[in-house]
């Protein structure tokens, strides 16, 4: 038989002391003469007494439709409950509410039935629901940019409390400015110190190469080039010579 709609509201308790009642599962069950999937009667047996079931097919089809007046708003929640040795599990929902809706529809079918489930049948069957209570974040952070935690850490007057003068409030909120100022400079400080370490790089680079283009202006490094030079000609049967003019200091001099 279908579950009575007085009998749809399952207690939901507490799982610790006081175990109160937190809340209402609504859940039904509604019997089909067969799986919906397999071929088999049309139309439900009858029985009339336990015994009338053995041997034959059992097929029911439980809905849970949801929770209602829970304690908290909910962020998640979902229903687990054990059918027959077998753990089953609804969808987890996503509501902010205190009534979460699950919609859940499942067949539980079982080809034939013993006195061992027969016996199952008669114990009173629990379903366990799971939520996450909803957390709000606080409007007011708890950090030195707020007043009152300002006021508390270093024994100035509340400037939300009564007894607040309009003079306390204001140095209050003169720190607070001058922290922020603080820590804006730090930052921009931050920001200078890297861009010394780039130029002191680029530099030092300067330098290095600076050095090298010195190396080919000494007397020792000129004295090579003409030596080379004067092999150069000797090998080319008196070709004209070009002297470098960064060597000679002024024009090129070619010799014939």
């Amino acid at each position: 038989m279908d579950t009575e709609k007085e009998d749809r509201a399952v207690e939901i308790k507490n799982i610790s002391q006081p175990y109160n009642n937190i809340g209402f599962l609504e859940v039904a069950w509604e019997p089909l003469p067969r799986h919906p999937d397999m071929a088999g009667p049309e139309e439900l047996p009858e029985v009339l007494e336990e015994d009338d079931l053995l041997g034959k097919s059992w097929t029911y089809r439980i809905k849970i439709k949801g929770a209602s007046g829970l304690p908290v708003i909910t962020d998640m929640a979902y229903v687990q409950y054990e059918f027959f040795g077998e753990e089953f599990v609804t969808e987890t929902v996503e509501q902010n509410t205190h009534n979460p809706v699950f919609d859940y529809e499942f067949v539980h079918h079982v080809d034939v039935v013993t006195k061992e489930f027969i016996e199952f049948l008669k114990r009173p069957m629990e379903f366990h629901v799971f939520m996450s209570p909803l957390v709000q974040p606080p409007k007011d952070k708890v950090s030195t940019l707020n007043p009152v935690i300002v006021a508390r850490m270093t024994g100035m007057p509340d400037p939300e409390g009564a007894d607040a003068s309009s003079s306390a409030a204001a140095s209050i909120k003169k720190q607070l400015s001058m922290g922020q100022e603080l820590a804006a400079l730090q930052a921009r400080n931050g920001e200078l110190e890297e861009q010394v370490r780039q130029l002191q790089a680029a530099l030092a680079e300067a330098n290095r190469e600076l050095a090298q283009y010195r190396d080919l202006t000494t007397p020792r490094t000129k004295t090579r080039i003409q030596e080379a030079q004067a092999k150069d000609a000797a090998l080319n049967g008196g070709e004209p010579e070009v002297k470098d003019l960064a060597l000679n200091g002024g024009e090129p001099d070619i010799e014939l």
